[in-house]
């Protein structure tokens, strides 16, 4: 972390400023050390601040590591699976931690341990993006399925379309709930010069962020049930993507958005899943439409189904703010987007797509869900889903991902030299190139 974002981080549980005890700091980029306040002494892991008081006993294994001069291991313990609920408060002894720790990441993720060495603790290592999340995910390919092709998900291209909002007015953005850092990648793009602060408990994935897909950013460890670390009215607006009903304490959550904003600043919710629609999987603790809205009551907002968002975005309009989607519209939809503000020109209409097209903002890449080939002087392309469970769950694709295609073979000299073309735009535009980050895949 940059010792000058100590100028908006604050405790979230005291409000108090921050005094740094650094253990390795180079020029202003504080990598590992700690930061103390009135009421508790963090963590900084990798550049990383950990505001956090709940798993105690993990945050006592990684404060003592770095007392001992031993940041990987307490990379280690940070990036590692959780233990089961409950076991790890209730092992009071150090050593006994330890063990049974190594004992579950064996047992759960048999490639687990070769994770910290493929980072180099935490330095960078030299393995692509796609690489680390394979062995972080390994005996969850579903979870690294979602990860890996995030950059071509509907969910995606939806806080695309809507993101545009957060950044309408010049000034910091956060991205709570930000995950790897996929929607962080575009929004650096399309906003380029502006701050990106993106909050998340899921360590690993802010590692990634930073370090992979959208470096450069702010990336801290807490919770967003909990207060956040900012300042009152610090953003100019913010994002949430696919995270609301996983929230446990979502009235905090979306208090602390209102707050950290301010009243005029936009806020953008995306993916929130509808509890009036069954799934063959339950995700998260979700809310009905109503309940949504409850949620930010008193400021202005409209809610949208998302597959309506999307098939605007898929014909190049903007999302239809004007009045939202009718209430019965939304008690039939999977997933809902939220955008709130007392600012009534966000919702005119002003989210329009321009040139270029968030899901082309970056470096150009092949979409990874093509297999491809050279046939003579072409490229096939070849579109595989990774599993039956991938393709049942995305129904939207195929709305706008053909099945093969061909392309001239310079086709692949152009992404090469990372710069879009004509060609390439026109792509694009079926989603076979994407813009991603250098050393994804």
């Amino acid at each position: 972390m940059d010792l000058d974002d100590l100028d908006f981080i604050r405790c979230p549980f005291c409000g108090g400023d921050f005094d740094v005890a650094a253990l390795d700091q180079r020029g202003r980029e504080l990598r590992h050390g700690f930061l103390s306040c009135a009421c508790d002494r963090y963590p900084v892991v990798a550049g990383i601040p950990v505001l956090r008081k709940d798993r105690r006993a993990l945050l006592d294994e990684v404060r003592g590591a770095l007392h001992r001069g031993r940041p990987e291991a307490a990379f280690t313990a940070l990036v590692a699976p959780p233990l089961p609920r409950g076991l790890e408060n209730g092992l009071r002894r150090p050593a006994a931690r330890r063990l049974v720790r190594r004992l579950h990441q064996r047992l759960r993720r048999p490639r687990f341990r070769r994770l910290g060495p493929a980072t180099d603790y935490g330095e960078g290592g030299g393995s692509t993006a796609a690489e680390l999340l394979e062995l972080y995910c390994d005996g969850s390919p579903e979870d690294y399925y979602y990860l890996a092709y995030r950059f071509g998900h509907p969910r995606h291209l939806v806080a695309l379309a809507l993101g545009s909002l957060a950044r309408r007015t010049p000034g910091p953005l956060l991205d709570l709930g930000c995950g790897c850092g996929h929607v962080a990648f575009n929004l650096r793009h399309v906003a380029p010069g502006e701050s990106i602060v993106g909050v998340d408990t899921f360590y690993f994935g802010l590692w990634l962020a930073a370090h992979r897909l959208a470096p450069g950013g702010t990336y801290v460890c807490c919770r967003a049930g909990h207060p956040l670390p900012f300042p009152d009215g610090f953003f100019a607006g913010a994002l949430c993507v696919d995270s609301l009903h996983y929230f446990r304490g979502k009235v905090a959550a979306a208090r602390g958005l209102v707050r950290a904003v301010g009243r005029r600043g936009p806020i953008v919710v995306t993916g929130m899943h509808n509890r009036n629609v069954v799934r063959a999987l339950q995700f998260g603790e979700p809310l009905t439409p109503a309940g949504y809205s409850r949620l930010f009551a008193g400021l202005p907002h409209r809610m949208l189904a998302d597959e309506r968002v999307l098939e605007r975005y898929l014909a190049g309009t903007a999302p239809d703010l004007a009045a939202g989607d009718d209430p019965e519209a939304l008690a039939r939809a999977p997933l809902i987007s939220l955008v709130a503000s007392e600012d009534p020109s966000a919702f005119d209409g002003a989210a329009r797509s321009r040139e270029p097209r968030p899901h082309c903002a970056g470096p150009p890449a092949w979409n990874p869900l093509y297999a491809r080939r050279r046939v003579g002087g072409e490229i096939e392309l070849t579109l595989r889903f990774p599993s039956p469970a991938f393709a049942a769950d995305q129904p939207m694709m195929s709305r706008y991902l053909s099945g093969s295609v061909r392309v001239p073979a310079e086709v692949d000299d152009e992404i090469g030299r990372r710069e879009w073309t004509g060609r390439l735009r026109r792509l694009a535009d079926r989603f076979v190139v994407l813009a991603m980050p250098d050393r994804f895949v």
